[in-house]
């Protein structure tokens, strides 16, 4: 019933070179599915990856070289909810 909400937080450690997104659906009943990622880096790199969301919470680190200037959920727009 309905569609996800999803909002997203995320922090870049640059002595650790660490990206560390959390995300949560805000919606009563979590929904499994894959989701895709756009990390753009501030050397002007795009980073894509692709996550299993399967819970209320989830929890993601990955090492990146370069700072991080923004990500993009769903940067395709091939699933359908609201990013709040």
């Amino acid at each position: 019933p309905g569609i996800p909400t999803i909002s997203k937080n995320w922090n870049y450690n640059a002595k650790r070179k660490e990206l560390t997104l959390d995300l949560s659906q805000k919606q009563e009943i979590p929904f499994v599915f894959p989701l895709e990622i756009l990390v753009k880096t501030s050397d002007g790199k795009e980073i894509r990856k692709t996550l299993e969301i399967k819970n209320s919470e989830e929890h993601f680190r990955f090492k990146i070289k370069s700072s991080v200037s923004d990500i993009q959920l769903d940067p395709e727009t091939k699933l359908l909810f609201q990013e709040v």
